[in-house]
């Protein structure tokens, strides 16, 4: 619960900072919402996609026997975005904001997955608990 719940109310957050004020999370990152298509698509996957994810983590958290698969699921979420920005900070110049948010994508990554390792090890009939 210790790591699903912090991320899951950032995820939260950002969803919520992309479904009420889109242009300006937007522009944080250099997207040009120049058509009702580009803002329809940048609310649907910033907004939507952050806010599904945020909520998910969040019941995962709460609730023991979906703990596992939730940890398991974020950690591998987090670590492809992870591995794909750190290899477009390689590939492109960018700004320090995409430095800043890649640290914070490994430490994410690496938080969820120690967490889900520990949960597997440790609390073993909380895991596979499925009833």
């Amino acid at each position: 619960m210790w790591t699903l719940m912090p991320f899951g109310l950032i995820y939260l957050g950002l969803g919520f900072w992309c479904l009420a004020a889109p242009e300006i999370a937007a522009g944080g990152i250099d997207y040009l919402l120049q058509s009702d298509t580009a803002r329809a698509e940048f609310i649907t996957i910033y907004g939507g996609l952050d806010l599904g994810v945020g909520l998910a983590m969040l019941w995962c958290g709460w609730i023991p026997r979906l703990r596992l698969g939730a940890l398991v699921f974020s950690a591998i979420f987090s670590l492809c975005i992870a591995l794909t920005r750190s290899a477009t900070l390689l590939a492109y110049s960018t700004s320090s904001l995409l430095v800043q948010l890649a640290v914070a994508e490994w430490l994410a990554a690496i938080a969820l997955g120690i967490h889900a390792l520990w949960l597997w090890r440790n609390e073993p009939s909380e895991a596979i608990d499925i009833k």
